[in-house]
């Protein structure tokens, strides 16, 4: 089990980076808006693109496929 310290929000967000490298698979935490908000280089590899330049974007405007946007939004409720 892994404890993170929430007095020091600089060492969890270390742990937090280290455990989402460690797949080396694509990974990446959305918000209820379905806003990027954590990836690993995985993901950003996966999209061709920086991830500074993906945190905060959309996952309907990254994957715009026809149904993508219906099924994210079903998934949120």
């Amino acid at each position: 089990m892994i404890s993170l310290d929430t007095c020091r929000p600089d060492r969890t967000a270390a742990v937090l980076d280290a455990l989402v490298e460690i797949p080396g698979h694509p990974l990446a935490y959305v918000d209820r808006e379905f806003r990027l908000v954590h990836m690993n280089r995985a993901f950003a590899a996966a999209c061709r693109r920086p991830v500074a330049e993906l945190l905060g974007e959309s996952l309907v405007a990254i994957f715009p496929q026809g149904e993508n946007e219906a099924n994210f939004l079903s998934g949120r409720d």
